[in-house]
């Protein structure tokens, strides 16, 4: 943490400062209702940012179902992923309809 006031840094365990991380490019954007699913160009970083205004299953590289890892995105998420991988994202069962947005992060 920053020694001014008012100032703030996110830091390791080890009090070094976490690198500043940011949504790169739009791998896909999708109003979801029931069971569409938006499947992702391919991620050419290692971490993916996902948001959404529900809460979704997410699988990477395989097909997503609703056995897949769900993950609260309301407030958006950042989830690791191998490079090259597609993410393939859908609502969970009882999710009202939303537009979720997938992005590769720097």
């Amino acid at each position: 943490m920053s020694r001014r006031p008012g100032l703030f840094t996110a830091q390791t365990r080890e009090r070094e400062p976490l690198p500043i991380v940011a949504p790169a490019e739009l791998l896909g954007v999708q109003e979801l209702t029931g069971v569409e699913v938006l499947v992702t160009l391919p991620c050419e970083s290692e971490a993916a940012y996902l948001f959404c205004k529900s809460i979704i299953h997410v699988s990477a590289g395989s097909t997503v179902t609703d056995q897949s890892a769900p993950i609260d995105a309301r407030g958006g998420s950042f989830i690791a992923v191998d490079r090259g991988s597609v993410l393939q994202v859908r609502l969970m069962d009882g999710e009202e309809p939303a537009r979720c947005w997938v992005h590769a992060v720097k």
